[in-house]
């Protein structure tokens, strides 16, 4: 397998635009951290000197646009539009399929978990989109704050590079983290569970109806399908799948599907099935789930927020996943940590 480059694509999460820079952004670019010494104490580069330096290299940045192997994003807040740093791939190795990515933020915006949602938004994108295999991240031995970031974005600690990296001319240590294709979403090795058929929760239950069989030829993976009834009830009043396992359709579709009927919304049913399938999932060996919407279905977005899933990114879907085939073109993709 390769790697498919699409070149650097717009990417928003819950609070951030991803973009390619434009000319235009020079001054914000210069001001808000590429002349700050403090952003630049542990980087490869040094502070810019002037706002013609900082024009400079975001020029060069735009003639790199037009190869499609590369990314480089400046990263914005989507409600404020103020630019924050930037996010990029600084290599490729094309025969493992392996990256490494860095990252920079403007001192005025540290410490409020903009770089890790970055960082969880590409890397989502290199996986998904692009076939990365693995993606690496070094940062100065004495950059605390960066290890921080790579360990919440579920980077994996491998050991200190001696004197790999040059920082103000001088020969430094650092340290490196990986994150495989593998790690997104394990599928876990067993997919029955013995208490599966009916979950009773405080208000609901679910009644399993159906399992359908994983059938790897098409990309099925194995479905739990229930009616969501009222506790000790006999009529439905909506209904859920659980897919159990993990594959590119189920990244855009979600492990987690639901639906209550109209007469019975309002009243957190769609977040009680989902509470109860949690349980189930850590059973089974899941450390995390995801479930997806539509960008305008707000209900369904409500719901995740209430029960704690993070929006991921905004994703475009691929022309050949059946979401895209009955008329969808981007759905969120929600992260639900258990």
């Amino acid at each position: 397998m390769n790697l498919t480059h699409i070149g650097t694509q717009e990417i928003e999460t819950d609070r951030l635009i991803l973009r390619k820079f434009t000319i235009s952004d020079t001054e914000l670019v210069f001001h808000n951290w590429s002349k700050d010494e403090d952003v630049c104490k542990y980087l490869s580069w040094n502070p810019h000197f002037s706002i013609n330096h900082t024009k400079n290299i975001i020029s060069n940045w735009l003639e790199c646009y037009q190869k499609l192997n590369c990314y480089n994003w400046v990263i914005s807040l989507k409600k404020s539009k103020e630019l924050i740093g930037t996010i990029l791939i600084t290599d490729i190795w094309e025969s493992t399929r392996c990256v490494e990515i860095a990252y920079c933020i403007g001192k005025k915006y540290w410490n409020k978990g903009y770089a890790t949602e970055a960082l969880k938004a590409v890397s989502h994108f290199m996986f998904i989109d692009v076939n990365v295999n693995r993606i690496q991240a070094k940062h100065d031995i004495e950059n605390i704050a960066s290890g921080c970031v790579l360990n919440k974005a579920e980077m994996v600690h491998e050991g200190i590079l001696r004197k790999n990296i040059i920082i103000n001319g001088q020969l430094r240590d650092c340290c490196i983290y990986s994150l495989l294709k593998q790690d997104l979403f394990k599928a876990p090795a067993n997919i029955y569970y013995d208490n599966m058929k009916n979950i009773k929760g405080n208000n609901i239950e679910l009644v399993c109806k159906r399992m359908l069989h994983a059938v790897p030829e098409k990309d099925y993976v194995t479905n739990y399908l229930y009616d969501i009834r009222i506790l000790n009830g006999r009529d439905s009043i909506g209904k859920l799948n659980f897919k159990v396992g993990f594959n590119h359709k189920v990244y855009y579709s979600g492990h987690i599907g639901y639906q209550i009927y109209q007469a019975f919304r309002g009243k957190s049913y769609s977040a009680e099935a989902c509470k109860l399938i949690k349980k189930i999932a850590k059973q089974l060996g899941f450390n995390k789930l995801l479930i997806t919407n539509n960008p305008n279905n707000i209900a369904s977005r409500k719901i995740c927020d209430k029960i704690g899933a993070v929006l991921i990114r905004v994703a475009k879907l691929p022309p050949n996943h059946q979401l895209y085939k009955v008329g969808e073109r981007y759905t969120c993709i929600y992260q639900w940590q258990l």
